[in-house]
C-alpha cells in the first residue's frame, strides 16, 4: 500500500484524477489491509473529484467497513444520497458476529 500510495501522491501532484476503478482498488487494498482510515481519506478525495463517483467504490467500502458501523453508516446515507434508485444490504449481525445500527 506503500508503493500505491506514492503513486497516489504523484497522481494528485499532476491532477490527474483516478477514475471509479482505481479508487474501487485502492480502498479495497487499504480495508484488505487493515486501515479503514486510510479507506475513509481515499473516499474523500474521490468526493472532492470532478467526475461523479460510481456505484462500485461505495459498494466496496460499505462491505470493508462492516465492522465500523459508525464510519459505514456515514458512507451509507452518503451512498443513499447520491443513488437514490438503489438499496443498501444490511446483512444479520449474526453473519459477521456485529451489530448494525442505522
Amino acid at each position: 500500500m506503500e508503493e500505491a500510495m506514492k503513486i497516489w501522491e504523484s497522481m494528485k501532484k499532476e491532477d490527474l484524477f483516478p477514475d471509479s476503478q482505481t479508487y474501487a482498488e485502492v480502498i479495497r487494498g487499504f480495508l484488505r489491509y487493515g486501515s479503514p482510515a486510510d479507506a475513509m481519506n481515499i473516499y474523500e478525495d474521490m468526493k472532492q473529484s470532478p467526475d461523479p463517483p460510481e456505484e462500485l467504490p461505495f459498494r466496496i467500502l460499505l462491505k470493508g467497513l462492516l465492522p465500523h458501523p459508525l464510519l459505514r453508516n456515514r458512507v451509507k446515507q452518503d451512498f443513499e444520497e447520491m443513488f437514490p434508485e438503489r438499496h443498501v444490504y444490511d446483512p444479520p449481525e449474526e453473519i459477521f458476529g456485529i451489530t448494525m445500527r442505522t
